[in-house]
């Protein structure tokens, strides 16, 4: 659906929307690939010692960093459009 939704409207999307979509996409794609290859994804960052928070992985990062992104960009779009 990212890929249709980037590819339908790349002349439309700023850089910063094309980065934040792609960041989305590559967590997936990489989550995706860790359960096909392996059977699991692999949680290596772990910050038990200063929170308590799950383990994850670079790909977590990847996906909720992008969609930060992408609301902010929405929200500062939609502000400009006011």
């Amino acid at each position: 659906m990212i890929v249709r939704f980037i590819s339908a409207q790349l002349d439309k999307l700023d850089k910063f929307t094309q980065i934040s979509l792609s960041l989305v996409l590559a967590g997936g794609i990489s989550n995706l690939l860790d359960r096909i290859i392996r059977g699991f994804v692999v949680d290596y960052i772990n910050i038990k010692d200063f929170f308590q928070f799950p383990i994850f992985n670079l790909a977590d990062i990847c996906i909720v960093c992008g969609w930060i992104a992408f609301i902010v960009l929405t929200i500062k779009y939609m502000r400009k459009k006011e």
